[in-house]
């Protein structure tokens, strides 16, 4: 198939699961907290560092009110029943 071919599959199979990097450890999520009163932001890949600084940030303005935000890198493939899961293999 080249390029600028398009393919419909409908009725196939896929998965969604946690992606992993070329050793197959899970990738972190990036987390992210953010002042509901006045918009600052953190951003850390460890919940510790977001809490802290959200901590910090109440001691310094008084503000109380955030919002967590966290991405978790997934990843979609084609399930074993799936007539793309063999290309996937082989590419």
């Amino acid at each position: 198939m080249t390029g600028s071919e398009t393919r419909v599959l409908r009725y196939a199979d896929w998965t969604i699961s946690p992606e992993r990097d070329a050793s197959g450890h899970l990738l972190p999520p990036e987390r992210a907290v953010q002042c509901k009163d006045c918009d600052a932001a953190y951003k850390s890949s460890e919940q510790i560092g977001t809490d802290q600084w959200a901590l910090q940030h109440t001691g310094l303005t008084g503000h109380r009110r955030y919002r967590e935000l966290v991405e978790a890198p997934l990843i979609v493939r084609p399930a074993p029943t799936n007539p793309l899961a063999e290309q996937e293999t082989t590419s």
